[in-house]
């Protein structure tokens, strides 16, 4: 069970640090020390006084929230609650209210930003998203061990950023859990075919994480924890290279010499696109329904209880035309196309 009270704390540590809190409560406009009020617990720390007390001390809070969960920049926390209502809209006020702790009028009263909630109440929505909330936390430096043991193997790997150097990582533990690989096969061999590498290169990743106690061998398959999969904390630039492989690998898979996508799985595969003129607030809304697209995704996959057939790479892309490198598409493009013979 998840303890807020002690994630409060802890946060607020993490933003406090050893900074002074009687000067951080005067740059705050209280003549009294309140910043120690509220890592004492003596006082509820609301949501709009957390915001401010990590601007003071240089945390970027909109910058974490953008990133996390798709929050338009805005210096008002009230914006933030109402994005926060938007991204649970499949569900009413009743619903979400006894899941967060508190009346239905008071959570509406939230989300409108007639008053502002306290911080617990705000990790307790945050938490409803599912990861969303180990991710906020691991962002502000905190790591509580519900979540993550620093001491931990995990914490070993997120610091060297395993999943950003090695992105074809995430997919080779995805693999140990196949139906063909549990039942049927337990060669490199096999678990080299599924994700696209050889069986040298599965030795070579899987050994360090069995040493590390990432994965475990029982003599005749590997294990892994499920937590040990989630790409959540590690920093952006491990993303944009883990970003970078997958997408890579979604575009060669469309320059075959047929000009058909390289299809060897057997399950069905889907791709769309839509190309338009939008305004800040249709760019908003499409941003908030990616978010809560993506969100249902991994809700499915956690609740998956069927015999596993095949690692799925699933990727969300919404970004400006104007978002391209200064260099010569068509002649990308070219080259790739006379390329394109290789490619199987």
């Amino acid at each position: 069970m998840v303890k807020y009270v002690e994630l409060r704390e802890q946060i607020l540590e993490s933003v406090i640090g050893t900074r002074d809190p009687v000067e951080l409560s005067r740059r705050l406009g209280y003549s009294f020390n309140q910043v120690e009020r509220w890592r004492r617990g003596i006082k509820q720390c609301r949501w709009g006084e957390f915001w401010d007390l990590c601007e003071i001390t240089g945390t970027p809070l909109p910058k974490i929230l953008h990133e996390l969960l798709a929050f338009p920049y805005s210096d008002e926390p009230a914006d933030f609650m109402r994005h926060l209502r938007s991204l649970h809209l499949a569900q009413s006020i009743e619903t979400l209210a006894p899941q967060v702790n508190v009346h239905p009028a008071t959570l509406k009263r939230y989300f409108r930003g007639d008053t502002s909630a306290d911080l617990e109440t705000v990790l307790r929505i945050i938490h409803l998203t599912p990861q969303a909330l180990e991710t906020f936390l691991a962002r502000l430096g905190v790591q509580p061990s519900h979540f993550t043991n620093p001491d931990s193997a995990l914490s070993r790997v997120s610091e060297r950023e395993w999943m950003g150097l090695e992105p074809v990582l995430a997919a080779l533990l995805a693999a140990l859990e196949l139906t063909g690989y549990l039942e049927n096969s337990h060669s490199p061999e096999f678990l080299g075919r599924e994700v696209g590498i050889t069986a040298t290169e599965v030795d070579a990743l899987l050994d360090p994480l069995r040493i590390a106690g990432i994965v475990q061998w029982n003599g005749r398959v590997y294990h892994k924890s499920a937590e040990f999969l989630q790409f959540e904390g590690a920093s952006r630039q491990a993303a944009i290279r883990f970003a970078q492989f997958w997408t890579r690998r979604s575009y060669v898979r469309l320059i075959g010499n047929d000009g058909e996508p390289v299809t060897k799985g057997p399950l069905p595969n889907y791709f769309g696109f839509r190309i338009a003129a939008l305004s800040n607030e249709g760019e908003r809304r499409v941003a908030e329904a990616l978010r809560r697209c993506h969100q249902e995704i991994i809700a499915i996959e956690a609740n998956d209880e069927s015999p596993k057939n095949e690692v799925r790479v699933i990727l969300l892309h919404d970004f400006s035309s104007r978002d391209v490198p200064n260099f010569d598409l068509t002649k990308m493009i070219r080259e790739d196309l006379k390329s394109a013979e290789t490619v199987t």
